[in-house]
C-alpha cells in the first residue's frame, strides 16, 4: 500500500514537473496548476487523516 502511495506521488510530481515546463511561458495556465496543485495538497491532508 505504501509503495503504490509513493509511486502515485512521483508520477504526480513527475507530470506537475512537465506541465510547469511546457506552461512557464503562459501565466494563466500556470496560475490554473497551481491552484490544482493546492487542491491536491488539501485531499492529500484529508487521505491522511483518514489513513490515521
Amino acid at each position: 500500500m505504501w509503495h503504490r502511495s509513493i509511486i502515485h506521488s512521483l508520477v504526480l510530481v513527475l507530470i506537475l514537473g512537465l506541465l510547469f515546463y511546457l506552461t512557464s511561458s503562459y501565466p494563466v495556465l500556470k496560475a490554473l496548476i497551481y491552484s490544482l496543485l493546492r487542491v491536491q495538497a488539501y485531499l492529500s491532508i484529508i487521505q491522511a487523516g483518514f489513513l490515521m
